[in-house]
């Protein structure tokens, strides 16, 4: 896909002045799209090769510094890939990204994130760049052999984000790639990892021994790591090379994926829409940016013949489209920016690390699945911000490795197979597919067994699949935006018995809500903005409520363990150990506290008072004034009159909970996973 120079075609932007003038990072290419033209020609994108293209054509890219001893080796940069290089950044360590593609994704695949993607890109500082690029699906009209069956408001969140976002694929590649560039990393590309080894010998201190070769120029590089993370998708050669099964099925069910612009008289143009014949099957709308809109397609073989995906063209996918969509009908209103033949896999890796727990999988890499449910992209960002803290605490010494490593593969995984699983459910009512193609259970009644009772007697096929649709969104309406993923508890997510229960009705593995707060008198914001800044670290959670006589007295006691020089902050902040991001504070446990009182009342009894010094120095004070239900006590279900500790990890899921007064489980706490700082 050789980039084409920007030439006086009407519809390229605008440029700025003489090209030969310009900055390499500011010369526009276009670049035509090799899939099948329409009658509206041959999409062509626009390209900055100097600006995305890494090493294959950036314009730092013959002053960048390849090291030959890295923390991390990346394979495979797709958005999953990136994210972990980018989370491992923001802690100050380094990785080194390879891709076998020459250039990052120019259109089509992943196209949707959810509330919780954007969560995370909130604590990483890049939440706007994903909010403010295409449109918000916040309705879904189902409709039933030409019948519209519901309208309805959908992808409903408590979350800061509403809505799922649609932001495709190329355009994620290309804010984190933008991103990596800021902490002075490239993609390096055309580069394919030919070999590796893992060392036994515990004591080196790049264990992980990588053969790189450029297929382009042939060159061949050798580099030492510290850990490997595989993401080079479904077809990993990470994965094979770690002799780790993917088990699952490659089901008979085939997908025509299409993006183009479109027209229709189709009532609910263009909007999230689920489209179902009872004799054609279903088709799936996401519209999309600038006008575009995306279609899934199912394509059913003739009888007797095989899939063939050469055969699934853009006119073929609007064909079947249109006897779906009957009586009302579409077609093509621009060239076709990307189109798809694919028939579905749903496996989950038997392992998502490998040997010594030096290497590891992420994203497609170790689960696929069908689009269904936006699992993908979403599922990658969680699986990225799982795997970077913990390699960041371990890299930073501050961590048991032979603890915290191994917690990725139990959580992700577990996860995993219920996105999968879900997914596929979605996908045979979509596709009006019997269940038992799952592989899991053969009817609807028997998945679900009393949780799923048809309305009425005697109905058709067709209209139990569509009745048990309804019943599905109902019952994973928080899984498909992303917020219901609860983690199993281990030695980082830990409630303290007897103890726990009492403080908080969140328990250790759910995901941290994320309400409105006022982050100064003058300044509102989520509760996630008051954890930005601190990479890496767990966030101490003072729930002071009213500051009531009661709490001041708990807080008394916190204050005299953490003047003690044994409590838990002094012990496994880490907070004097050198790091490139804070070279001189770099503290992994970051204490914030929540208050419901004024700000005036706040410095009276807190702050200014003299009581609490230690304290003062440490936390940052956030104040809880929304109305309840929707403030922060409320969400974390702490009572403002008696108090409590919520800690959470540095993805923002819940670590554990506590009283004021008991800093000790704390300390007992850190001490399962986290190594003490050395004395100094």
């Amino acid at each position: 896909m050789a980039p084409v120079p920007q030439s006086d075609n009407n519809n390229a932007p605008a440029t700025h002045g003489d090209v030969s003038t310009l900055p390499a990072e500011m010369v526009l290419q276009r670049i035509p799209h090799p899939t099948l033209p329409n009658e509206f020609g041959t999409f062509v994108a626009d390209h900055y090769s100097a600006l995305l293209d890494g090493t294959n054509g950036d314009a730092n890219a013959s002053s960048y510094k390849k090291e030959s001893k890295i923390d991390v080796v990346v394979v495979g940069a797709g958005p999953t890939g990136l994210e972990v290089a980018a989370g491992l950044a923001r802690q100050g360590f380094r990785s080194r990204v390879i891709d076998k593609a020459p250039t990052p994704l120019v259109a089509g695949r992943g196209n949707g994130v959810q509330p919780r993607f954007l969560e995370i890109a909130q604590l990483w500082g890049l939440q706007s760049e994903f909010t403010e690029v295409g449109p918000i699906i916040e309705h879904t009209a189902i409709y039933m052999d030409g019948k519209c069956k519901l309208y309805t408001s959908s992808h409903l969140s408590e979350s800061p984000f509403k809505g799922l976002h649609l932001v495709t694929q190329p355009q994620i590649e290309r804010i984190w790639i933008r991103d990596l560039r800021r902490h002075g990393i490239l993609v390096e590309r055309p580069v394919i990892m030919t070999s590796y080894e893992v060392s036994d010998d515990a004591s080196e201190e790049y264990p992980v021994t990588c053969q790189l070769s450029n297929v382009q120029t042939g060159e061949t590089e050798t580099v030492r790591a510290k850990y490997l993370v595989g993401a080079d998708g479904a077809h990993s050669s990470i994965r094979r090379k770690m002799n780790i099964e993917f088990p699952g099925i490659t089901a008979d069910i085939y997908w025509g994926v299409l993006d183009a612009p479109l027209d229709s008289d189709w009532p609910h143009a263009w909007m999230f829409g689920v489209v179902l014949h009872s004799e054609h099957g279903g088709v799936i709308v996401v519209p999309r940016e600038n006008g575009i809109v995306r279609l899934y397609v199912q394509i059913r073989p003739e009888q007797g013949k095989g899939f063939d995906k050469a055969s699934i063209t853009p006119e073929l996918i609007l064909q079947v489209a249109n006897k779906v969509f009957s009586p009302y009908t579409i077609r093509f209103s621009g060239p076709t920016s990307w189109h798809l033949g694919w028939q579905i896999n749903e496996r989950v890796a038997d392992a998502f690390s490998g040997k010594n727990n030096r290497v590891f999988l992420a994203g497609d890499a170790c689960h696929c699945h069908s689009a269904m449910g936006a699992f993908g992209l979403n599922a990658g960002i969680m699986d990225s911000a799982n795997l970077s803290f913990k390699l960041g605490l371990c890299l930073r010494g501050a961590a048991k490795p032979d603890v915290v490593l191994p917690t990725y593969d139990v959580e992700r995984r577990t996860i995993a197979n219920r996105l999968v699983r879900t997914s596929a459910r979605y996908l045979r009512i979509v596709t009006m597919d019997p269940f038992g193609t799952t592989g899991f259970k053969t009817t609807i009644e028997e998945e679900h067994g009393e949780a799923f009772v048809p309305p009425r007697e005697n109905m058709t096929d067709a209209e139990k699949h569509y009745a048990f649709l309804l019943f599905f969104l109902k019952n994973n309406s928080r899984l498909l935006i992303g917020l219901d993923i609860p983690y199993v508890p281990n030695e980082i997510n830990s409630d303290i018995p007897g103890v726990s229960a009492k403080v908080s009705s969140i328990r250790a593995g759910i995901r941290a809500p994320n309400p409105r707060v006022a982050l100064t008198p003058t300044t509102t914001g989520y509760l996630y903005h008051a954890l930005q800044g601190n990479p890496g670290a767990f966030h101490a959670l003072v729930f002071a409520g009213y500051l009531t006589p009661a709490i001041l007295s708990k807080l008394d006691t916190l204050e005299a363990h953490l003047a003690s020089g044994d409590s838990f902050y002094s012990i496994y902040s880490h907070e004097k150990t050198p790091n490139a991001v804070f070279p001189e504070n770099g503290s992994l446990i970051n204490p914030v506290i929540l208050v419901r009182s004024l700000p005036s009342e706040t410095k009276e009894r807190f702050t200014s008072s003299g009581r609490f010094p230690h304290l003062s120095k440490l936390v940052k004070v956030i104040y809880d004034d929304s109305l309840s239900p929707e403030d922060v006590h409320t969400a974390y279900g702490v009572d403002p009159l008696s108090g409590g500790v919520v800690v959470l990890r540095p993805d923002s899921w819940v670590g554990t909970s506590t009283t004021i007064d008991r800093p000790d489980t704390l300390k007992a706490y850190f001490s399962t996973f986290m190594l003490p700082a050395a004395s100094t």
